[in-house]
């Protein structure tokens, strides 16, 4: 009978030790799987970021090379550097060019961009036509 007992005992640690084991791998696992899922949403905020900064970057250096085409390129800067609002419309044309950019790098953000640039738009028309002339 003491055999038997003894056997039946050695079963139950070792089914306990095994059930332990489960448990310890499942944990584990579950705390890989809370630091996979920790770590992709992290990477997705980083290139949330980067794409952001990627897009103004572009957007300046765009905005960098209108504004050098506006003073030396002649079939611009004929028309642009005689016209009396030319910094309002270099401005509100970079903010065009920066919306613009914006929204191609972060497609879910294109209405307001688009809404940035119409407004945009209508500064620079506004400019362009000028305002009434101030009789002499």
């Amino acid at each position: 009978m003491t055999q038997i007992a003894e056997e039946e005992r050695k079963q139950r640690l070792q089914a306990e030790a095994q059930t332990r084991e489960a448990r310890e791998a499942q944990g584990f696992l579950e705390t890989r799987i809370q630091n996979s899922e920790m770590a992709k949403k992290r990477a997705e905020r980083h290139v949330h970021y980067f794409s952001i900064i990627l897009a103004v970057i572009t957007g300046v250096s765009a905005c960098i090379v209108f504004l050098w085409a506006t003073i030396n390129w002649p079939p611009i800067s004929n028309l642009l550097l005689r016209h009396p609002n030319i910094y309002g419309i270099q401005m509100c044309a970079c903010g065009i060019i920066i919306s613009i950019s914006i929204a191609i790098f972060k497609p879910k953000w294109w209405r307001w961009c688009l809404g940035v640039s119409a407004f945009g738009f209508v500064l620079v028309l506004a400019q362009i036509l000028g305002g009434p002339n101030p009789s002499k």
